[in-house]
């Protein structure tokens, strides 16, 4: 491997922790999973027009505890980025328009951000 590749890797690999230090830093305050379980909020969103998941879907899907979601779930409804509805069999959890539309509008400035940057690596 010579120099130029080295280089290019650890400034891939720079890139890669700047965005987990950017995405704590906009959604820390949610926890373990926390960016994950809106991410799988957003994607139930779209497939079956806000009808909700459930917590134990949401935990097989992220192969996480159920008590650790339903904690998450917890903070995020006291932040407003959820709703919670329970149910006499189960409990159904919606994500907020505004959480979709911040989430949306961050993954798509994350995008292009990383996209330049990407742009800039290739061409060293």
């Amino acid at each position: 491997m010579n120099s130029q590749q080295k280089t290019k890797i650890q400034l891939f690999r720079k890139l890669q922790l700047s965005e987990a230090t950017k995405r704590r830093k906009v959604f820390g305050e949610l926890g373990d999973f926390g960016f994950e379980i809106l991410i799988v909020l957003r994607d139930a969103n779209e497939d079956s027009g806000n009808s909700g998941i459930n917590v134990s879907s949401i935990a097989n899907i992220l192969d996480a505890p159920r008590r650790t979601i339903r904690r998450r779930l917890s903070n995020m409804e006291a932040l407003g980025w959820i709703s919670i509805e329970k149910m006499k069999s189960e409990t159904r959890i919606e994500i907020t328009q505004l959480a979709i539309k911040f989430l949306d509008d961050w993954i798509a400035e994350s995008i292009a951000a990383n996209a330049k940057e990407i742009q800039r690596i290739l061409e060293i």
